[in-house]
């Protein structure tokens, strides 16, 4: 409204075209606009053209990123950017920031930032913070506003308010934009801790680890859940037919019907010889059924392990089966322990083998036996009809370990330690009372000396900032939690970096020794934070997790650290021809290599890459190292198109320019590719993949969204097509980058383009990320340098 005003009052006689949603064209007509257009509208651009006006000025009041390559593009409806000549351009004032822009605006086109005019004359508050000047040509368009505005404050509808928010002036508007993010700050963590208050948590510093379940593939697992129902199914028959639950009768009833037996009684009348019900099937003598029947046969074969004990068992179990995911863990956490306990009391035969069931199982098992519930299901090794059951499960399940078992027998003294810890914790919440907290140099010690037998301690050499990074410094806390993490109990102020990689300097006495990690190792850190009790964690989708974290993020310690405790489960051993500068660059491209393996790539296929940004990037990497043959890539950066060329794709195209579709498919004998990865996360990228792919291709989605969109099934319905979506990594996509890096196939460090110190990293890596966004793939900050 400001700008349509001015430019009326200085310009009587120009033509002012005013691009809303349609609810607004009204109140711009009003302010003095003579054209009003749809912003949505598909034929935008082609209606501003058919005005026939050369349209030399713009203004983008929008500030939604894609709002300014909009403009500009409108701005050229009469003639194509190559016609203009370089020294008549037209000039746009955007109110975004470069690094916010999404796209890029033609060169024919002068972009000036106008931020500071536009927060300064009542932007909120929150809008102000997130986005200040990044330019010194910012400054000098401000005061050039604010002086021209004299016309305006004439007519009453204008109140600029600079000295609200810029008490020192337009001079120092950029010193006090930074005090003011950190008196933000500041003003959160105080908030945050007046509401907790300090406390001593105990705890047990155990060298007993905690003993883990088979792995057992899903293959494995609907094998065996088949072979146990139809074992199981002759009792289901036998219950259904001869044995109906009580119905369930009030006191008050079942007192009558025994004062009336009573009576019957002493009539001397009997009642009628109740008939009698057949016997179980013979399968039923060789299970126990249900948690109490199960615990007392391991119980009683467990006591045979004490030594000297003359305890003689007739009959031994052979397998537990145990449909965990569908019950609490509470139930079942002692299995482990007591399976291998009971093991060890055998001399000859097989180990008892413990099953975990996928999730769904325990109603297939209700079905089958007639009951209501079923925690735990017995097989004893005479189990005759049995016997293609136990053979499959003893070859597919391996045994429990407890190696600090074996200690104890040995007559080695193990003590455990009891833990103090001072910590915070909400006043109000239960729940949070529980959760360690630790928002101090001298509490992240203690923590790392509480969990150094089950973790490492590694010192970080190399970390990568990412976008996630940047706006997280720009506006956050946005990722970080103001509340305390579910798992990790912490609240900001939280150090940044999760690619990293670094350098074992301590291993905690319960870190697993099959790992292979040593003091001294170079490692890449996998900064995964998960519950590990969810169903998505306890199905193996780690990254699915319900209270998922990263290092850097929801956890205090990030790369940015001195030291980090890290559970050696996610710490991945770097070869030694893989230097770790490029174990930092790990992280991003386990993200891309994820989304590869999840696609039905195979060598020699054709694929379609949407954006080729760091992950779009990583993406082409994995493809060439997968065997892809033609790899297409639709960018509208071409700085980024020329990393697209180097990193290896074989076409490479400007979705402004190019009918994206129409090329992929003439690159493809008229099919389409087999493959297309949306990394770009744009409106029009998901119709432009799917129409891009052949008949039952697949359209896998990488890229975050920030806000809805349209979205049409019928383009996958008719060509049926397969869209998946992925997010994040495991644990094996950090193996496979790893190896292929050591093996050649990968060469990331084609993706660093910059390597700085740490006293850089606002000046160098955030702000650069921020004016140079599409000239830089990968920032890596050396903590050595």
């Amino acid at each position: 409204m400001h700008t349509i005003q001015q430019a009326r009052i200085d310009h009587p006689e120009t033509l002012i075209i005013a691009i809303a949603s349609q609810q607004h064209h009204p109140m711009l007509r009003g302010f003095g606009a003579d054209k009003t257009f749809e912003y949505n509208s598909p034929s935008l651009i082609e209606d501003i053209g058919k005005l026939g006006r050369d349209v030399r000025r713009g203004i983008d009041c929008h500030s939604e990123g894609r709002s300014t390559v909009r403009a500009a593009e409108c701005m050229l409806s009469n003639e194509k950017p190559e016609t203009c000549a370089p020294d008549d351009r037209r000039r746009l004032i955007r109110t975004l920031p470069p690094g916010m822009i999404s796209g890029t605006v033609p060169a024919s086109v002068r972009a000036d930032e106008w931020i500071l005019s536009y927060t300064a004359l009542g932007k909120p508050f929150w809008f102000l913070f997130r986005y200040y000047p990044s330019a010194p040509s910012d400054y000098a368009n401000a005061s050039t506003y604010l002086k021209n505005l004299t016309a305006l404050l004439k007519g009453g509808k204008v109140v600029p308010v600079p000295h609200r928010l810029m008490p020192g002036g337009l001079a120092n508007a950029g010193k006090e934009f930074e005090e003011m993010r950190a008196r933000k700050r500041m003003e959160l963590a105080k908030a945050v801790t007046e509401k907790r208050k300090v406390k001593t948590i105990f705890s047990l510093d155990t060298p007993y680890s905690e003993t883990k379940w088979p792995s057992i593939s899903d293959d494995d697992q609907a094998t065996i859940l088949e072979l146990l129902c139809s074992l199981l199914v002759p009792i289901g028959e036998h219950r259904s037919r001869h044995i109906h639950p009580s119905k369930g009768k009030r006191d008050k009833q079942k007192k009558s019907n025994k004062s009336k037996n009573k009576f019957e009684a002493q009539q001397g009348d009997t009642e009628p010889p109740a008939l009698q019900e057949p016997p179980m099937p013979e399968v039923f003598s060789y299970l126990t059924i249900g948690f109490n029947s199960t615990n007392r046969q391991l119980e009683l074969e467990a006591q045979c392990f004490n030594q000297g004990n003359i305890l003689t068992v007739s009959r031994r179990l052979a397998a537990i089966f145990v449909p965990r995911s569908d019950q609490a863990p509470i139930l079942s956490s002692h299995l482990p322990l007591l399976v291998h306990t009971a093991s060890l009391s055998r001399s000859s035969s097989p180990a008892i083998r413990l099953v975990n069931l996928s999730k769904g199982a325990e109603a297939r098992l209700c079905a089958a036996v007639h009951l209501p519930r079923v925690s735990f299901v017995g097989l004893f090794e005479d189990a005759s009809n049995g016997t293609p059951l136990i053979n499959f499960v003893r070859e597919r399940v391996a045994p429990i370990e407890v190696p600090w078992l074996k200690e104890v027998r040995m007559g080695v003294y193990m003590p455990v330690e009891i833990m103090a810890l001072e910590t915070t914790a909400p006043a109000k919440s239960k729940a949070a009372k529980r959760r360690q907290e630790h928002s101090d140099v001298e509490k992240i010690a203690t923590a790392i000396k509480h969990e150094k037998r089950r973790k490492l301690q590694i010192a970080p050499a190399f970390i990568g900032i990412c976008g996630s990074d940047l706006h997280e410094y720009l506006g956050g806390p946005t990722f970080t939690p103001t509340e305390p993490h579910p798992v990790t109990g912490e609240v900001v102020p939280i150090g940044f970096g999760h690619e990293f990689s670094g350098v074992v300097t301590e291993v905690g006495k319960g870190v697993d020794k099959n790992l292979g990690l040593k003091k001294g190792d170079n490692v890449a850190v996998q900064p995964t934070i998960c519950c590990w009790k969810c169903g998505p964690c306890t199905d193996g989708a780690l990254n699915c997790c319900d209270t998922a974290g990263f290092l850097g993020f929801s956890s205090g310690g990030g790369g940015m650290s001195d030291f980090i405790c890290v559970d050696s489960y996610f710490v991945h051993k770097l070869p030694d021809n893989v230097p770790l500068e490029v174990g930092a660059l790990v992280e991003p491209i386990a993200v891309a290599w994820h989304a590869v393996h999840a696609s039905p790539i195979q060598e020699g296929d054709s694929a379609l890459v949407m954006g080729a940004g760091p992950i779009g990037l990583a993406v082409i990497q994995s493809l060439v190292a997968r065997g892809a043959k033609s790899i297409i890539v639709a960018e509208v950066s071409s700085e980024r198109q020329k990393f697209a060329k180097h990193f290896g794709a074989h076409h490479i195209f400007d979705p402004r320019e190019e009918d994206i579709v129409k090329l992929t498919k003439e690159l493809t004998e008229g099919r389409g590719a087999h493959i297309a990865f949306d990394c770009a996360g744009v409106p029009s990228s998901p119709a432009t993949a799917i129409l891009a792919v052949r008949a039952k291709g697949t359209i896998v989605n990488v890229a975050m969204w920030e806000k809805e969109i349209d979205f049409n099934p019928n383009l996958l319905v008719f060509g049926e097509k397969k869209y998946i979506a992925v997010l994040g990594y495991q644990k094996p996509d950090f193996h496979y980058v790893i190896k292929a890096i050591g093996d050649g196939a990968l060469q990331p460090d084609k993706m660093i383009t910059k390597k700085i110190k740490i006293d850089e990293v606002v000046e160098k890596g955030f702000r650069t990320l921020k004016t140079e966004k599409d000239k830089q793939v990968k920032i890596l900050i050396d903590l050595h340098a």
